[in-house]
């Protein structure tokens, strides 16, 4: 998945899958520890308390047509590309990300 970062998560064969205080819903599946592979434009920023995963911003990078953003979470450092360049967001800003429908990826951890 290229530039995709993976984290520890746990499936339910419900169909559900939880990375940290995030819940997935994805095809049933057998329960058990699964890895979650995460591109960076997968990451949506929201207000803090609008998204499921508290994040304080650490670094930035204007690219011209879109901002890399990494943020210090309880997942660790989540490393964001937001194509969003009207809402410009201050180092140290409290916010929370949620993610897309695309760009993820469940596989056997």
């Amino acid at each position: 998945m290229g530039e995709a970062m993976l984290f520890d998560g746990v499936a339910r064969a419900d169909g559900t899958v939880t990375l940290g205080p995030i819940t997935l819903h994805r095809e049933p599946r057998a329960a058990g520890k699964v890895k979650v592979a995460v591109r960076p434009e997968a990451w949506q920023v929201r207000p803090a308390g609008q998204g499921a995963l508290a994040a304080t911003l650490s670094k930035l990078a204007y690219l011209g047509n879109a901002f890399e953003y990494t943020f210090e979470t309880e997942l660790g450092a989540i490393f964001v590309l937001s194509s969003d360049v009207e809402n410009v967001h201050s180092l140290g800003a409290a916010l929370s990300l949620s993610l897309a429908g695309h760009g993820l990826s469940v596989v056997s951890a």
